[in-house]
């Protein structure tokens, strides 16, 4: 992607400070809000008790995407938009491993899991975890395809882990 292409795609959250305060508090916060739910369903499908399966997949599915979202971003180590062009991230971070997008994948693999668990829970999840994603690009922590292989890999290993095994 060129960096002109990037800055117009990225515009309209930077064209105040106003919009980019709070571009960067959804880049930052929103993921911890989901994080934060997620052992806390734990909590409540420990509490409910059987079936176990259920648990059991709630964790290791989850678990597994992760695994594999962070292994691939050491085996491609992409850089991140800033790396590349004369751009400022809205969030300090790290340079490298932007390929998956791991906050992306967490969301949409969260979301999965709540939706496993609670249909209306995994419909709230999900539109949260998309603003998650095009966070992470408009705050100039990614690029569009980082955020895609992100939710791809979640959509592929919860597709799986929950609905096929």
């Amino acid at each position: 992607m060129k960096e002109a292409q990037y800055q117009k795609m990225t515009a309209f959250c930077r064209k105040t400070k106003t919009r980019e305060k709070i571009t960067a508090g959804i880049t930052k916060y929103l993921p911890d809000l989901l994080a934060a739910a997620y052992p806390a369903a734990i909590v409540v499908l420990l509490v409910q008790g059987p079936p176990w399966i259920r648990l059991l997949k709630f964790i290791l599915v989850p678990l597994a995407a992760l695994i594999l979202v962070t292994v691939l971003r050491h085996v491609f180590h992409a850089p991140r938009p800033y790396d590349q062009m004369n751009y400022y991230p809205l969030i300090s971070h790290k340079p490298g491993n932007s390929f998956p997008s791991r906050h992306t994948a967490s969301s949409v693999i969260i979301a999965m899991a709540f939706w496993y668990v609670c249909q209306p829970l995994g419909i709230t999840a999900a539109a949260l975890a998309v603003l998650v994603g095009i966070s992470r690009v408009v705050a100039g922590l990614h690029y569009p395809r980082d955020v895609l292989a992100g939710a791809a890999v979640s959509l592929v290993v919860g597709g799986l882990g929950f609905w096929v095994v």
